[in-house]
């Protein structure tokens, strides 16, 4: 674990007591980003590649700020407050969280990036951001009762996280966004209670496309409207609640399913990590399809009690292991590939 108070120090005076300590090997991406920030103005990071390959995106420091401030002013992150970054610093939410303790003076602790916390000795964490990974990990630790409020992030939190949240005292929140957003541009609370649409935060407004897709309209982070493959159903320009991606959809026999939806559905009947996709069929061109994580077989029958009559689930499938993200997202393109291969 390393500390890095910006209460008490500037950022190159972190630095400089960085150059004179023996530091280990993991922490050496952390301290070439935060040279980095202290020296330039404009940074090339790099997308998790959940959907399809990585990308470079290209953004300045004034971006970075900018979303760093929406974010301390939402969470109340002010000068002296402790705040924990278990998350790699190759990617953006790593990035951007050691951006918010710079601007905001936050007493920072870095750790390589894990799902045991048993061992840290911090007294108390005022914010923490997370991956789902992580937050099983955490409930299974005192730890995590000394974190007032856990950000969840890299993809859509599980329903069966969520149930296991309410007995936990911090505050979860689930956040939405992307690289190209600089993390997260809008927010839901998942515990202690569970909101089901997200709000975005001060700045940003939204609107649907034909396709019910989402755009994120102009703002100081990107000049022009972004469009997504994330399908919503809107309730105003500030709220809406996620459906899926349209690049999940399912085509069978001429109608579109969307897959989280179906996993939504059945999630609280399956016990082990799992993915609905489409695999190829010569009459219907896709059909509904299970893939389950591990060599346990699932009862589908059971499962399709709760699924309308077009949803029902075909086929089943296992994979040992699902492929991930560095940052643990689960590629489900790369599943559908496999299996249809």
């Amino acid at each position: 674990m390393v500390n890095w108070d910006f209460t008490k120090y500037s950022p190159n005076e972190i630095l400089d007591q960085l150059i004179a300590t023996n530091l280990p090997a993991w922490i050496t991406p952390y301290c070439e980003f935060l040279k980095e920030f202290i020296q330039k103005e404009k940074f090339i990071v790099q997308t998790s590649g959940t959907t399809g390959n990585k990308k470079k995106i290209t953004v300045t420091k004034q971006q970075m700020l900018y979303s760093a401030r929406a974010t301390l002013t939402y969470f109340n992150l002010t000068k002296g407050k402790t705040v924990l970054l278990p998350l790699s610093c190759e990617f953006i939410a790593g990035k951007m969280m050691l951006v918010r303790a710079i601007e905001g003076k936050l007493n920072l602790f870095i750790v390589k990036p894990t799902t045991n916390f048993n061992s840290l000795n911090i007294q108390k964490i005022d914010f923490c951001p997370l991956v789902p990974l992580q937050v099983e990990g955490l409930l299974n630790s005192p730890f995590i009762k000394r974190i007032n409020v856990m950000l969840i992030g890299g993809g859509a939190v599980p329903l069966s996280l969520i149930k296991k949240l309410r007995d936990v005292k911090s505050c979860a929140f689930e956040s939405f966004g992307m690289t190209e957003t600089l993390t997260h541009f809008a927010l839901r609370m998942v515990s202690p209670k569970k909101e089901d649409y997200f709000t975005t935060l001060p700045g940003f407004r939204i609107d649907i496309s034909e396709k019910n897709e989402l755009i994120l309209l102009e703002n100081k982070l990107n000049p022009n409207a972004l469009k997504t493959n994330d399908l919503i159903e809107k309730y105003s320009s500030t709220q809406f609640k996620w459906i899926g991606r349209s690049d999940h959809l399912i085509k069978s026999g001429g109608i579109l399913f969307v897959p989280e939806e179906i996993e939504h559905k059945i999630s609280k009947h399956i016990f082990q990590p799992f993915v609905i996709i489409g695999v190829k069929n010569p009459k219907f061109g896709e059909v509904i399809a299970l893939v389950v994580e591990g060599r346990e077989k699932v009862d589908i029958h059971s499962l399709n009690k709760y699924l309308s009559k077009y949803e029902r689930i075909k086929k089943q499938f296992s994979l040992l292991s699902f492929p991930k993200t560095e940052s643990g997202k689960v590629k489900r393109t790369l599943i559908k590939q496999i299996i249809n291969a």
